[in-house]
């Protein structure tokens, strides 16, 4: 019986519910698997329009002049791709199955080619009796028949009819061999609007022939070819459909990596489920997953159990990855287990469910060694920490910050606490600090850090610091690094051009001050750096580039301010027109409180300070007892080493020890 079947009638996996499909698919798999082909045969042993041609030992397709590829119908008929720009169902030369999958949105043309006319003087459009008709069976991707001959629900047109033609010899390309052309149609929608075919359906189709002889009907029908429709996971779990591959079909479908591998006490578990390289290849997509999980104690007593839910932002068609975290939580108890099951669905909502996976959420542990390397991991970007008890000292640019990470090696030791102490030497002012940076926890056994990015010529040290949680205390060794000095990122000033450092020290604290604000600015305006200082030293810098040196015009006048951080009314402000290469040791300027002292390329912001008294002499006279008074006069050429600075650390961490175990 010849019918137009509406998508509503059938169950469309889009809006089938989570918990049956996941109880489904729980069924499925531990059912025994029905051989596709064996299904396959039962659709097309009840042929719909007349006897089944049975297909020849070797099908030979048939090639008409216009040499797009024709598959067997009967000898003197057969069956192309309308035109090339057809997604082309009809398989190659000898084959059943095209390996080609249209997407369901796309309707599909078939011409029908035949040496003699096909619908005689009274043509039959439709029916059991049409002279040319389109039969598809079909099956969903869990399985379920969809069109089918069992039910009567083969499917062959859209439309009252069930083909066109024959067509005018302009639209058989003035064929020769086969003039005589019919059109059939894959519609994607019915007349109503609605999907025929879905996603992942797998389909079976032939063409019937019937012809009238002398009133005497005489039926045809080709082989029975498939193709399968893409947007749907590539594999199935379900035995019927055309997809099966049983149990291995979410390894198929969904890629997932999880992190950590082996969880500890307080780790959160991130889930990365990805699509694969299959998914690809017929379009198909995430559109939700979720966690089905329960956690029990080590004696089996019920914990808790829930379900975590992914879904993407609505108006989404799906996404490639997709990222799922069971909170820490769920691994609050050491030794309790955890089991969980990942239901993952497309786009047309087909699911697929991962076997179970079980971890036993790992105890806190303890280093299995007293030494640092034996038990951590630490790495650097840039990569400034060399191998255990290398002398090399690596270079970085100016504005680098260095971002560590810390790492047990044994997976089952937790860390506590990780901390770096690192120490800083400015050359340029004989100025040097010291600092604390509490790394992050990225989970259980890895923590991360940042050092803060330094100006040019600055030397940096750090050890690490790492408890685990037993109070157990390792620390690295000493890691040192130098950033690039000015000569070395700008290695020729222009002979027009300058360069010059600003120190601001308070004299009553007797320190270099931090964070002091700072402005450079050509009268003309055409240069302005601002910033603060970094423990008192700061220069022209690029903008956006904190510590990028900025090479500028020489022999122009630059107004430069100084504000110590939160004192406004304190500012300091000179005029300074720099030479080529700045040099000289002088006094500036003076006020009640401050002077500015030039020591070769350093201006000197002497703050919270008696002023040096006015002379009547060169500045240069002046050089001896404004370096005696200030202290500073060898700030230009010496340079403290970095070691000096490790008592202070040691110092930091007894404090630090202290801190952490009590």
């Amino acid at each position: 019986m010849h019918r137009i079947m509406s998508i509503e009638r059938r169950t469309n996996p889009k809006f089938r519910a989570w918990v049956a499909g996941l109880v489904t698919l729980l069924v499925v798999c531990s059912g025994a698997a029905v051989a596709l082909t064996g299904a396959a045969s039962a659709q097309t042993a009840a042929p719909v329009r007349g006897p089944s041609a049975a297909p020849p030992a070797t099908v030979a397709s048939a090639t008409p002049s216009d040499a797009l590829p024709c598959a067997y119908v009967t000898d003197t008929i057969c069956v192309s791709a309308a035109t090339t720009t057809e997604p082309d169902i009809v398989p190659s030369d000898g084959q059943f199955t095209s390996a080609v999958e249209p997407a369901n949105s796309t309707s599909i043309l078939l011409d029908v080619k035949s040496e003699k006319p096909l619908n005689g003087t009274t043509p039959i459009l439709s029916g059991v009796n049409a002279n040319v008709a389109l039969n598809v069976s079909a099956t969903l991707w869990n399985g379920d028949q969809y069109y089918s001959p069992f039910d009567g629900t083969v499917w062959h047109s859209a439309t009252a009819q069930d083909y066109v033609g024959p067509l005018s010899p302009t639209q058989t390309n003035n064929n020769q061999t086969y003039p005589w052309w019919y059109q059939v149609e894959f519609a994607a929608k019915s007349t109503l609007g609605t999907p025929i075919f879905q996603a992942g359906m797998s389909i079976s189709w032939s063409i019937a022939i019937s012809v009238n002889v002398s009133n005497q009907e005489t039926h045809n029908s080709s082989p029975t070819y498939h193709f399968t429709y893409a947007g749907a996971w590539p594999s199935s779990p379900y035995p019927g459909s055309a997809q099966f591959v049983g149990a291995a079909a979410f390894g198929q479908d969904v890629a997932v990596r999880v992190v950590p591998t082996t969880p500890n006490w307080n780790d959160s578990l991130q889930l990365n489920l990805r699509t694969t390289t299959a998914d690809a290849t017929v379009n198909a997509s995430i559109e939700n997953a979720r966690v089905l999980l329960s956690e029990t104690t080590p004696n089996g007593t019920p914990l808790l159990s829930t379900v975590i839910a992914y879904a993407p932002a609505s108006g989404s068609l799906g996404v490639q990855s997709a990222n799922i975290t069971i909170p820490a939580t769920f691994n609050l108890d050491p030794n309790s287990t955890v089991e969980y099951s990942i239901a993952a669905s497309d786009y047309w909502g087909d699911t697929v469910v991962s076997a179970p996976s079980i971890y036993i959420v790992g105890g806190n542990g303890s280093f299995q060694s007293t030494y640092f390397a034996d038990a951590l991991n630490a790495t650097a970007s840039p990569g400034v920490i060399e191998t255990p008890y290398s002398t090399a000292v690596s270079t970085i640019g100016p504005g680098v910050p260095v971002n560590v990470t810390v790492a047990s090696i044994d997976p089952q030791t937790a860390l506590n606490t990780v901390e770096a102490l690192y120490v800083v030497d400015l050359p340029q002012i004989n100025s040097g600090s010291q600092g604390t940076v509490v790394f992050h926890r990225t989970n259980s056994t890895s923590f991360w850090g940042t050092i803060p990015a330094m100006p040019v010529g600055a030397v940096v040290g750090f050890e690490l610091l790492a408890w685990d949680f037993h109070s157990t205390l390792l620390t690295s060794s000493v890691t040192v690094y130098s950033v690039e000095s000015f000569s070395t990122v700008v290695p020729t000033v222009p002979v027009n051009g300058t360069f010059f450092y600003v120190g601001v020290y308070d004299a009553g604290a007797q320190s270099w001050l931090n964070d002091a604000s700072y402005s450079i600015v050509a009268q003309s305006g055409f240069i302005r750096s601002v910033g603060t200082t970094t423990d008192g030293l700061a220069y022209p810098n690029a903008t956006g580039q904190r510590y990028y040196p900025l090479v500028v015009p020489a022999g122009v006048t630059y107004n430069i301010t100084v504000t110590p951080a939160g004192k406004p009314s304190e500012a300091v402000s000179i005029d300074f027109t720099p030479s080529h290469v700045p040099s000289g040791h002088f006094e500036l300027a003076n006020g009640p409180t401050w002077s500015v002292v030039q020591e070769g390329d350093l201006l000197i912001f002497y703050l919270n300070s008696t002023a040096v008294a006015p002379s009547s002499a060169s500045p240069a006279t002046n050089v001896m007892e404004i370096a005696t008074i200030a202290g500073l006069a060898v700030a230009a050429v010496t340079v403290i080493p970095l070691v000096a600075w490790w008592s202070q650390i040691q110092r930091r961490r007894e404090e630090e020890v202290k801190r952490v175990t009590l």
